[in-house]
């Protein structure tokens, strides 16, 4: 799943060990996570992204103005039900 985990907790000056003691979850969890290989639950998306200080679609999918930004951005039909599902607070993706 893209998001952007790596670009916000950096701009904190939080390290991956740091990020992942206060989520909490390993280090290496929180790598796969940052890398795209880990499907995460609603409720683990909302935990990152309150400790981010954003919302989970900025952190998970992000799309302003009606401009994909970068390599991210929702690309599908699928991805804008997991968004809305994700804000709700439903299901694990």
């Amino acid at each position: 799943m893209k998001n952007r985990v790596r670009e916000y907790r950096e701009a904190m000056g939080l390290t991956q060990a740091q990020f992942a003691r206060v989520c909490p979850m390993s280090r290496s969890y929180l790598s796969q996570i940052e890398n795209g290989k880990r499907n995460l639950s609603a409720k683990m998306m909302k935990r990152i992204a309150k400790l981010l200080g954003q919302r989970v679609e900025e952190i998970f999918f992000v799309y302003f103005s009606g401009q994909n930004t970068g390599n991210y951005g929702i690309q599908s039909k699928q991805e804008v039900m997991i968004c809305q599902n994700a804000s709700e607070g439903k299901g694990t993706y």
